[in-house]
């Protein structure tokens, strides 16, 4: 796969996003002849890593509004599991389609029953699947942007050939009006992601979905130690380390909102990823966005704070620092 500066690739995304929608339209106005239904009752396995592992927590969620059950699973912790005892079906989600931990899991799935969601439908990942959900073989940078909310339109186009409405409409749009509209507000924060001592990142439901993914950005872009939390059981201890130099990112509009009160006086900077709320603006508002869509908005304000935040730090996010033989290959 060709790599691209992360300034690149996150601009890329409308047109990229666009075209993408355009084609799973075509290709998924049905569920793929190649493999067997999903239905109700039975249990689907997200197999991924990585980034593309918190892509699919949103999915996983969608999935269980038409009484499919679904499991975001961390593909290596599925070594020595019989893949009938975790579920009847599996979708292998990675962009470069080599990661090996979700290719060696599949294999113990039926024949029929092996879904792949690839930007790189030559890449191994394709040897073990049955029906290969292609995201369009386009140039991405090493720390994934567009290849993150082209996953999440891949999902929105399977939901719809499953008949599971997502209710968020074109990802695209919403993508290309959520980079202009946070140039600003990246902008005004970026001092402060870059000398923090660290990053939390919390947020609910879907919103978890854009959580994590901020915060690998943040170690993989900015080098900073940054951990994602469900909004309430970060309540449950995991902000009581919070002081002078976290920055806490707050995606969502109900309980996370109430967080900068309990911070008051700890020294903590937080900022705000969401819509208006009881009467309070978030620092970076999602406006109508719904379902997935909302998702890949919350993560564009993640890219553009990583953007920005990276001009003050004397490094740049082209490259990774540490490499491994048998993985992220």
């Amino acid at each position: 796969m060709e790599f691209v500066s992360f300034a690149e690739a996150m601009d890329s995304q409308p047109a990229r996003l666009a075209r993408l929608e355009s084609e799973l339209d075509a290709r998924l106005a049905e569920f793929p002849a190649e493999i067997v239904p999903w239905r109700a009752g039975e249990t689907v396995v997200l197999a991924a890593m990585g980034a593309a592992h918190h892509s699919t927590h949103a999915f996983a969620r969608l999935l269980r509004t038409a009484g499919i059950r679904a499991l975001p699973l961390v593909a290596s912790e599925g070594r020595g599991l019989e893949a009938a005892s975790l579920g009847d079906h599996v979708v292998v989600v990675s962009e470069s389609g080599r990661s090996p931990e979700p290719i060696e899991f599949a294999r113990g799935f039926a024949s029929g029953r092996r879904t792949a969601i690839t930007n790189d439908p030559a890449a191994p990942v394709a040897e073990i699947a049955d029906a290969v959900i292609e995201l369009g073989g386009f140039p991405d940078s090493r720390a994934y942007t567009v290849g993150f909310t082209a996953m999440l339109v891949a999902y929105n186009g399977l939901a719809g050939a499953l008949g599971v409405a997502s209710g968020g409409g074109s990802i695209a749009g919403k993508v290309g009006d959520a980079l202009q509209r946070f140039i600003r507000p990246a902008e005004d924060f970026a001092h402060v992601l870059a000398g923090a001592s660290s990053i939390d990142v919390v947020g609910a439901g879907d919103s978890f979905t854009a959580a994590a993914e901020i915060a690998l950005l943040a170690r993989e872009c900015l080098r900073i130690p940054a951990s994602a939390y469900p909004t309430h059981q970060y309540l449950h201890g995991p902000m009581e380390s919070v002081g002078a130099g976290t920055a806490v990112i707050l995606i969502g509009d109900s309980r996370e909102r109430a967080i900068p009160d309990s911070l008051h006086g700890s020294g903590a900077t937080c900022i705000t990823i969401g819509r208006a709320h009881g009467g309070e603006l978030a620092d970076f508002d999602t406006d109508r966005a719904d379902g997935l869509a909302r998702v890949a908005v919350e993560v564009v304000a993640g890219q553009r704070l990583m953007a920005a935040a990276i001009g003050r730090l004397p490094f740049e996010i082209e490259e990774f620092v540490h490499s491994q033989t048998d993985t992220k290959v």
